[in-house]
Formats: C-alpha cells, structure tokens, sequence
C-alpha cells in the first residue's frame, strides 16, 4: 500500500509541474519523496513522507524514551492510550527524525542545496469496505 500511495502523490506532483525523486536513500534513512519545481524566480524544494493504512491500529510515532518509563511500557511501538503531552513529545520526535535527522538533511542539500525545504506528512487511511 505505501508504494501505491507514494505513486499517486508523486502523481499529483507531476501533474502541478514538479521533478520528483522517490526513494532517496543513504543507510538506514530513507525519504519517500522529493520535489522540486521552478515558480516565477523562486525553487519550490518539498520533502513528503507519505503513510497509508489498510487498517491503523496503532500510532505512526513511537513513544521516546520519556514516554515509555512515564506510561511504564516496555514497547516504544505499543498501542497503549497517550496522554495529550506525551503524543506531542513523540509526535515532535517523530518529525525530528523524519525531517530534520542531519542524515536527510545532508541527503536534500546534496540534490539541491542553497534553499529551505518544506516538509509535508501525507496520511491517508484506506477504505476495505468499499461494495
């Protein structure tokens, strides 16, 4: 499901006149996609992270450290209901390691340097009960 959902984003951003490069990896850090598109004079430089689920039963963001000893789980990847302030920090967490890990960032000024990056998360939860 997610290389479907990554083909139609980058789709999308085909059809609004954008380069886009899927994949981009170095390691253990992958980028779903990037984009870039010339605008007036300016060069529109876009990082999606794309997620679609069949069924979601959990979080995308695993609990920090932090979370774990305050929830006293084990897991970081457990489903366990989270207090307002303990999503925030593994949302904040999430993003960090997503968008801004010196890794992708090294990665993104690699293909395009001398500019900010926007990054946009994508989710999408599919329907399987369509009759």
């Amino acid at each position: 499901m997610a290389l479907i959902a990554e083909e139609l984003v980058e789709e999308w951003l085909n059809r609004k006149f954008y380069f886009t490069i899927r994949g981009l990896k170095q390691g253990n850090h992958e980028m779903d996609l990037l984009a870039i598109s010339h605008i007036g004079d300016q060069i529109h430089r876009c990082h999606y992270e794309v997620s679609v689920s069949m069924r979601p039963v959990g979080y995308i963001s695993e609990l920090t450290k932090e979370g774990q000893s305050e929830l006293g789980v084990k897991s970081a990847k457990t489903a366990a209901k989270r207090p307002h302030h303990i999503l925030k920090q593994s949302v904040a967490s999430w993003v960090e390691k997503k968008f801004h890990h010196p890794v992708r960032t090294a990665m993104r000024d690699k293909c395009l340097p001398g500019g900010e990056w926007e990054c946009t998360f994508v989710h999408g939860v599919a329907n399987t009960n369509l009759q």
